[in-house]
Order: C-alpha cells, then structure tokens, then sequence
C-alpha cells in the first residue's frame, strides 16, 4: 500500500496561535487611538461630516462675527465653527474597542442638529464620525497583526 503523509503541526499551531491572538485586540485597538484622534480633527479642519460639506453659517452669526471683528479690530470671525469641540475629543482603548466620543456636554446639538437654548435652530455638522480612510487604516492593523501572529 503506497501512503501519503501530511504533517499539519504547523498548521496546527499557527490556527492556535492565531485564535489567541484574535482574543486580544488590545494592541491594534491602541494603536488605532492616534490616527482615530487625527481622523477626527481632519473633519473639523475640512468642515465635513459623512454626507459632505457642512451647512454654511447663518446670516445672523456672519452678522455677529462682522461685529466682533470690529469692536476688537481684528480678525475674530475666522475661529473654528464648533469652537472647542473639535478639539474636546478623548479617544479610550481597551481589549474589545477603541472609542472616540465628545467630553462637550452639548456636543450631540451640533453632531445631529436640533433646536438648542431659546429655540436657536442649529443645523446638523457632525464631526464625529469615522472616514474610511480611517477604516482602511484599521483595517491594515488588524491584517498586520492577526499576520504577524501566525
């Protein structure tokens, strides 16, 4: 009788290696904060959310910042549209996820639109949200490091 033998040890143990690996995220979820934070703060530099530009500013807030800018006699009007949300952004990581979110306690008016105090309508600028070039990003961490595993 002629036999054919195929040692699959190796195999074996890298589908082993690979399943406790898979286990623990964690380090690819770390790595992810940087470029999470840098994605965040490109869409507040783009003024863009997922569905594109943001709704320009009212004539009324235009109005305001003409004013501003001429009592202070200097150019006030060109601070960021959200002012400090964009860069309020904490960005956590443990073993099962990494998660931007917002420190701002209002943040969400401006991430969904809605109405806010003394019924001020504000249109919807989400800045919290992630691009796909932060997906590729990901993407390419997790193949690196389940590859580098096996």
């Amino acid at each position: 009788m002629i036999r054919a033998t195929v040692d699959m040890t190796e195999v074996d143990r890298g589908i082993d290696s690979l399943t406790a690996a898979a286990r623990d995220k964690s380090p690819v979820y770390k790595e992810l904060r940087k470029p999470l934070r840098q994605d965040q703060a490109e869409h507040a530099k783009r003024r863009e959310g997922p569905a594109g530009k943001w709704p320009a500013k009212s004539p009324f807030t235009l109005a305001r910042e003409a004013r501003a800018r001429k009592r202070a006699g200097k150019k006030r009007g060109s601070r960021r549209l959200l002012g400090k949300l964009p860069s309020a952004i904490a960005v956590k990581a443990d073993r099962n996820k990494v998660v931007a979110y917002s420190r701002v306690r209002w943040s969400s008016i401006h991430q969904d639109g809605g109405a806010a105090g003394r019924g001020a309508k504000i249109p919807a600028r989400p800045f919290l949200w992630a691009s796909q070039k932060l997906l590729e990003k990901a993407r390419e961490l997790f193949e690196n490091h389940i590859l580098g595993r096996w």
